[in-house]
């Protein structure tokens, strides 16, 4: 059990799960924002009509340079939508999957190892996750939280890489063809395999929103969010199962997702995040019918930076957060990956 202490927040997690986003990769010091690498992938002229560029000119890597510029010019614009643009204009033969995986991998090179850094955000989020045995979803494509892990590569036929664990069902044992890579559920990365009973008590990291290691697991546009809800909602949809010893979704991040005491940080969670907010209301549909058999439920924390007056949560935002039984935690930047207020 961790203890939830912030303020005058006091909550007890019998079984916590973390949910992070990209805001673990700022506390680490890489500024590269997700509208920024959407943005640099786009073909030159659709990128100099949107954000009035000369020809040529590039838009920087640097978070804090481009971020009014980019909020002036894509007001308006989702970024799956921009995703949709990049796809629609590309006239290369590389994907535009293929291209953010390719950034992605240049940013991982560029960018100074702190994997000895031992008081770096990362090791720091990743050794308590470990210590405490808390499984770890993140919407991030990126490896950075594996490096803190001592992962050993194991030999794919591409070569050798960084491989998942699978939870196999009985066709795909037959079958192995059968396994879909682009919704990769059962998937997770650890330093040994876990037990099919223990994920939810277990450290391990789990990939949401798909992983470079698998190109096409990645999910970028309307139509990946679109896809990512419906083969979600097969496994939900009746939600009585969930309870059942044997259910359909049960060795996978949707299980720790809608029965563990849920903390979500570095993640924007905002409109574009439709299969997340989606997933969160069908998580509360659950816990309320928990209560109506009077069962115990876990809780759902957001945690969201706020260094200033000026970082406030949107209304509307916060109003659906709160309908939705979220307790919204504000939190100064640089305490939320301390992790000070868990004991």
């Amino acid at each position: 059990m961790i203890q939830f202490k912030h303020g005058n927040i006091n909550l007890k997690l019998k079984q916590p799960a973390f949910l992070v986003g990209n805001g673990i990769n700022y506390a680490n010091g890489c500024n590269l924002s997700w509208a920024t690498l959407l943005v640099s992938i786009l073909p030159d002229e659709t990128r100099e009509v949107l954000l009035g560029l000369n020809p040529g000119e590039e838009v920087s890597d640097d978070k804090n340079k481009n971020e009014e510029l980019l909020k002036e010019k894509l007001a308006g614009l989702t970024y799956p939508e921009i995703a949709e643009l990049a796809d629609l204009h590309n006239s290369d033969k590389e994907s535009t999957k293929r291209k953010i995986v390719n950034k992605i991998k240049r940013i991982e090179k560029r960018q100074k190892s702190d994997d000895n850094n031992k008081k770096s955000p990362l090791n720091t989020f990743v050794k308590f996750c470990r210590n405490n045995h808390i499984p770890v979803l993140t919407t991030n494509f990126d490896h950075n939280l594996l490096s803190c892990l001592g992962i050993e590569r194991r030999k794919a036929s591409s070569g050798t890489c960084e491989m998942p664990f699978w939870f196999y069902t009985e066709e795909e044992n037959k079958n192995p063809h059968k396994i879909s890579y682009r919704y990769p559920f059962r998937a997770y990365f650890a330093k040994n395999e876990i037990n099919p009973d223990d994920i939810n008590n277990e450290f391990a990291v789990w990939y949401v929103h798909g992983t470079k290691r698998y190109i096409n697991s990645i999910c970028v546009n309307n139509i990946d969010y679109a896809r990512n809800i419906a083969e979600i909602d097969k496994l939900i949809r009746d939600k009585e199962q969930i309870e059942i010893q044997e259910w359909e979704g049960k060795n996978s991040w949707i299980n720790i997702f809608m029965t563990n005491d849920l903390v979500i940080m570095g993640l924007g969670l905002d409109s574009e995040e439709t299969d997340l907010r989606w997933l969160l209301r069908e998580r509360y549909v659950y816990l309320q019918q928990m209560k109506e058999k009077n069962q115990e439920t876990p809780y759902t924390i957001y945690i969201y930076s706020k260094d200033s007056n000026k970082d406030k949560m949107p209304a509307g935002k916060e109003a659906l957060f709160k309908s939705l039984g979220i307790e919204c935690v504000p939190m100064k930047t640089d305490d939320i990956y301390k992790l000070k207020y868990l004991k």
